[in-house]
């Protein structure tokens, strides 16, 4: 039998809370949870499976978790209570479950407003968690806000760093002109909402304008599109304005005028225009005395001195029948000119009959203008849009909803752990060996692993509250653990040895120069860094990357494309001949998190980790709380959900949201203090002087140097049920593991005992007496193989003190 018990409700009864309430029983995935913090020996069980008194007495501790309207009867209640195991009841609760524990309900649930404040009334609680989380939550905290899970988010940038490299690959004129528009969306997308025009030049302005409204007919549906034709529809009117808005000499009316007809409908014939059509009309006669004329230098003879705007717009005014020569030409100019890193054309053209290329981008609206006459249909897929076809509108309103209900209970005799601060109501409350709660505490703290389909990309969602939450109820769960019967074990987040992991994670979205490069790789070979690059797939150096490997670091995905995920796992393998098992999201040009179709993605791609959620950063967690159609809620499991913790980029950055969480040096300080992954994120073309004083600030003893790929596998075999797994027989604790686990901790409640394995005594080299209240057990697992672990109480061993029974989580000093 297991440890813990989790009583959670059935499928009928979450539809039933789903369709009273418009917001999800998430506390049916509270398991995931538990497992995360390393406890593991747990039985997830329905009211209906229980079959008596006997039936939850086997165990050392119950959970009762929210059961909507439903819940215990009257008899199940009374099991409840006559098993006489310490029992955390999370309400609402039914009147009969209350009844048995003495606590009467003083009225219906009722919802509770946004981000209610916490009371912390319970001093030793208070100031467990000032001693666990002082940067956090303050030394002393009085008061947890329970902030609404209000996700920030950013429109989603069209594809133009996919758009680039598929212009290069494209074999198909009109396609690859049809994707180097998405890029010239882009940049003057962003111009524009700078500076509130196109060019400084008035002429450029108005001519820019008309050349984005030939490609605006040539938009295809869907909200990038939609987006891409307001763009335009801003810029024509701001360079009309801008027109209207001045006084014009007579020389700039003339100049300018005709500018303005064209851009209103009237799309007079140009100077331009015509010098385009004479130098196509060239073009078409050189082709047809000299078929081979794109495959060399040739096209220099025809026009011994032009500039690629000019040159382009000639190609795309080869009229009709010449369509196999213009798009030969085409071609071979974009070899020869396009540079898919910068998303352009290189300056340049012909000069005395010779091509030359120089540095810098041609913005001139001659190169819109002609890729837009040459271009097919702009497809721009925005996946905000895709990834919530598969999700009912109620599915993805009640994913959104936090579950903040509340039941006004009369505390009578209990002690008061926490009390709404606004009403001064009891909010969690402790008498003997039963903990209450009068809102969903545990339901909301598993809706903060997980989000619903988002429409546009995630940029930051509230954390601090949720943490110190999550904090709260874990002491509440150790208080009740130390009236239990029997020690209820954990298992330690890391190997024997170790504290806290640290993984450098470098997000490779410019590729440092070989200076930079080897400066990094010298800095994580002297320090013994566990690194992680992750690669943008159309972006890649694979001398660097071979070198990376080499080195005993991990190559990972940038990934840009949800739907392609699969694909770029292979475009990176290709260049390294080394699985991609990882990825970490890109934020610029990218579909990005989009919450739950990005998690599903990242699934079916078989990825061993990805980001669950950017704004989970306390642990690695094995399993996604997912919320199915009918209302129930389910575990998605096959990935690792692994994010950032830190980031070099802004380390003087302040606020409560998690801008702030992942860039103050203070808490990254305190994660690694508490035994948590540290995720620094890093560009490995800046903030170098950053990087350095980040590691050395974090602690060097007992760090964990790890990359992605070795934290996933770790807490993929070890914090996850199913594949590690510890039950009693009797008077010993037998420990099975899937596969080969070396050098795991198991954690045990007290020191002063004797403990055997496999019926030898546990020597000193197996045993950590080192911190207050627990004792750290040193195992290795062999594969499908048992372990017994039996320990008893004994005589206080020299140079040792009696501890009581004890699972506090002590912050963990340095080795």
């Amino acid at each position: 039998m297991n440890s813990i018990l989790l009583v959670v409700p059935e499928q009928i009864q979450q539809t039933a809370t789903v369709e009273r309430w418009g917001m999800a029983n998430w506390s049916a995935a509270f398991a995931a949870v538990l497992e995360k913090r390393g406890w593991l020996s747990i039985d997830v069980r329905s009211l209906a499976e229980l079959k008596g008194v006997a039936d939850v007495s086997r165990y050392d501790l119950v959970i009762v978790a929210w059961h909507g309207d439903g819940g215990p009867t009257e008899e199940q209640a009374r099991w409840l209570q006559a098993a006489g195991r310490p029992v955390l009841i999370e309400g609402p609760a039914n009147p009969e479950l209350l009844n048995r524990f003495g606590v009467p309900a003083a009225g219906d649930a009722v919802r509770l407003p946004g981000s209610p404040a916490l009371d912390l009334i319970d001093a030793d609680i208070r100031s467990e968690l000032g001693r666990r989380s002082p940067a956090l939550l303050g030394p002393d905290p009085k008061q947890l806000v329970l902030e609404d899970k209000a996700v920030v988010m950013r429109e989603m940038e069209f594809d133009f760093i996919g758009a680039r490299h598929k212009a290069m690959q494209a074999s198909d004129p009109a396609e690859a002109a049809a994707s180097m528009l998405i890029s010239i969306l882009q940049v003057f997308k962003r111009r524009f909402e700078r500076h509130g025009h196109l060019f400084e030049d008035i002429a450029l302005d108005l001519s820019m304008a008309h050349s984005l409204q030939l490609i605006q007919a040539k938009l295809g549906d869907g909200r990038h599109a939609d987006l891409a034709r307001a763009f335009i529809t801003r810029a024509v009117q701001a360079a009309l304005a801008r027109l209207a808005a001045r006084s014009l000499t007579a020389a700039e009316r003339t100049r300018l005028e005709p500018l303005r007809a064209r851009l209103e409908g009237d799309d007079p014939v140009l100077p331009e225009d015509e010098q385009a059509k004479l130098k196509a009309e060239r073009l078409v006669s050189a082709v047809e005395r000299s078929p081979d004329l794109s495959h060399d230098d040739r096209l220099a003879q025809v026009f011994p001195r032009i500039n690629i705007p000019n040159l382009l717009l000639a190609v795309a005014n080869m009229p009709v029948g010449s369509e196999a020569a213009r798009n030969s030409v085409f071609l071979d100019l974009r070899d020869r000119f396009y540079s898919p890193q910068a998303g352009g054309f290189r300056a340049g053209g012909i000069r005395d009959g010779k091509f030359f290329v120089e540095d810098g981008i041609v913005s001139h609206p001659h190169v819109a203008q002609a890729l837009a006459r040459i271009s097919g249909p702009i497809e721009m897929p925005h996946f905000g849009t895709l990834s919530r076809t598969g999700f009912t509108p109620r599915q993805r309103d009640v994913w959104d909803r936090a579950p903040l209900l509340h039941q006004r209970l009369d505390a009578g005799g209990w002690d008061v752990v926490a009390a709404f601060a606004a009403s001064a109501e009891p909010a969690v409350l402790q008498r003997g060996h039963c903990t209450l709660t009068s809102f969903p505490l545990l339901s909301w703290i598993t809706h903060y692993h997980t989000m619903g389909p988002l429409p546009e990309a995630y940029d930051v969602a509230s954390s601090a509250g949720f943490m110190g939450a999550e904090e709260l109820l874990v002491l509440c769960l150790e208080r009740l653990m130390r009236q239990s019967p029997r020690p209820v074990p954990r298992l330690a987040p890391w190997p024997w040895g170790f504290d806290y992991a640290l993984n450098i994670r470098h997000d490779v979205d410019r590729i440092p120069d070989p200076a930079a490069f080897e400066r990094l790789m010298q800095f994580h070979r002297d320090q013994a860094l566990g690194v992680t690059w992750c690669w943008l797939p159309w972006r890649l150096d694979r001398d660097k990357m071979l070198a990376q490997h080499a080195a005993g670091h991990e190559v990972a995905l940038h990934s840009v494309r949800s739907l392609e995920k699969a694909e770029e796992c292979r475009a990176i393998a290709r260049e390294t001949g080394v699985e991609v098992v990882g990825e970490a999201y890109h934020g610029t040009a990218a579909d990005y998190w989009l919450g739950a179709p990005s998690v599903a993605a990242s699934i079916r791609a078989n990825l061993s980790y990805s980001e669950f959620a950017p704004n989970m950063f306390l642990f690695p967690y094995a399993a996604y709380p997912w919320l199915e159609a009918d209302g129930s809620v389910t575990l998605r499991r096959g990935c690792m959900g692994i994010t950032q913790s830190g980031t070099t980029d802004n380390l003087s950055a302040t606020g409560d949201r998690k801008g702030g969480l992942i860039s103050k040096l203070a808490y990254m300080k305190e994660w690694a203090s508490r035994g948590l992954a540290v995720v620094l994120l890093n560009h490995p073309d800046i903030n170098f002087d950053r990087l350095q004083m980040t590691v050395g600030e974090l602690p060097a003893k007992g760090r964990l140097n790890w990359t992605g790929r070795q934290i996933a596998d770790w807490r993929r075999r070890t914090h996850q049920l199913g594949q590690l797994t510890w039950k009693w027989e009797g008077d010993a604790l037998v420990l099975t593991a899937v596969e080969d686990v070396v050098d795991l901790a198991l954690i045990l409640p007290a020191t002063g005992r004797q403990i055997e394995v496999d019926g030898k005594l546990a020597s000193d080299a197996m045993l950590d007496h080192g911190r207050e209240g627990e004792i750290r057990l040193r195992l290795s697992l062999k594969a499908q193989t048992p372990a017994r672990v039996r320990w008893r109480d004994t005589d206080v061993a020299p140079g040792r003190s009696q501890q009581g029974l004890c699972t506090v989580w002590a912050a963990l000093p340095d080795r």
